[in-house]
């Protein structure tokens, strides 16, 4: 019997029929016993040690069971320290946004944005560039699970280049918009399941993708954990090179008098990887336009949505008498003075 509260680097010392016996463990475990003791490796193993009277010397050790687990993640307590600064960062950002935000209304957050997440149509013209790399990984047979699919701009396309796809989406604005664009392309081999990640239970697949949600996610390990356990193949992420947002920072704080506190990107990202040994392909996909709009009330009425602000407030207000000058030309439209494009990474990594 093991007191609670030991580690790995220190095996416990235990009494048994009259014997000083040294437990020492071999690990690969379950995430949260991961967690807990910051162990890994390939497999768990239990080993009985007997300590050879008071030499301290080390007999004879016997093996008394071994477990070989699969997709498990080398979890050590640098990558432990990173996943904590990880959270704190996407906590803080959410506390601080708490703090400045309208109350929310009692609807969908993406209603209103969930369009900018459509699929293309038939002839893919405006095919998302994730696509071209991830098929380049896939056969046809293969299942792969869209985690936060959005309108299924990811998982629409991939749907007509494998066996099939579960989309596993939250929003119920997203999922409408989706599901429709799913009948009116005609697609019959994707499984929507209404659930956030952490609650869905579903089987693993061979390719799992998560596409622009990392940033905002806490806890990271848990979830980062889930995709790995759920590719029989391979886990492949894309995020951005800045924070989602990055663009309306600078507005954010000229409106609130106080630095924008960052979500995590891919930079951070690639940290926690390196830290996780994963050794991974790393593909930068083209620039995306960002912090454009069509005029000037396109601006707001965007503005307010990424700052959570609500019609006919005085934050609302005070936003419509800012943003002006914020704004230059921009071709036909208009874009923040300080906007830059996004520059988005796929990361993509082998599980087998």
């Amino acid at each position: 019997k093991v007191a609670p509260g030991f580690d790995i680097g220190r095996p416990p010392v235990v009494e048994h029929q009259g014997r000083s016996l040294w437990i020492p463990f071999d690990f690969v475990m379950d995430g949260d016993a991961a967690r807990r003791n910051e162990g890994h490796v390939r497999y768990f193993e239990l080993r009985w040690q007997s300590i050879m009277g008071g030499s301290g010397e080390l007999g004879r050790s016997t093996v008394l069971t071994r477990m070989d687990v699969k997709n498990t993640m080398h979890i050590t307590s640098a990558a432990v320290e990173c996943a904590h600064e990880w959270d704190r960062l996407v906590l803080s950002e959410h506390e601080q946004t708490n703090r400045f935000r309208d109350p929310p209304p009692d609807r969908d957050h993406w209603t209103g944005i969930a369009r900018s997440f459509a699929p293309p149509d038939r002839a893919e013209a405006d095919l998302d560039p994730a696509v071209r790399v991830i098929e380049t990984y896939l056969e046809k047979n293969d299942t792969v699970i869209d985690v936060g699919a959005g309108g299924g701009r990811i998982a629409i396309p991939l749907a007509r280049r494998c066996a099939r796809v579960i989309v596993v989406e939250p929003s119920p604005v997203m999922r409408a918009g989706m599901e429709a664009s799913i009948s009116e392309l005609g697609v019959d081999n994707i499984e929507v399941v209404a659930e956030t990640w952490e609650d869905a239970d579903i089987p693993m697949g061979d390719h799992v993708v998560c596409s622009h949600v990392m940033s905002a996610t806490s806890p990271i390990l848990p979830f980062l954990e889930k995709l790995q356990h759920h590719a029989r193949k391979r886990v492949t992420v894309m995020l951005r090179e800045r924070p989602p947002q990055g663009n309306f920072h600078e507005l954010f704080e000229r409106l609130f008098g106080e630095k924008r506190i960052p979500l995590p990107a891919m930079s951070e990202f690639r940290g926690l990887l390196e830290l996780l040994d994963i050794e991974y392909d790393l593909h930068r996909l083209e620039d995306r336009p960002h912090g454009e709009f069509r005029d000037v009330d396109s601006a707001l009425r965007r503005s307010m949505q990424r700052l959570f602000l609500n019609p006919g407030t005085p934050n609302a207000a005070s936003l419509a008498e800012l943003l002006p000058g914020c704004l230059v030309p921009n071709g036909d439209g208009v874009k923040f003075s300080w906007a830059e494009p996004q520059k988005g990474w796929l990361v993509t990594w082998s599980t087998e």
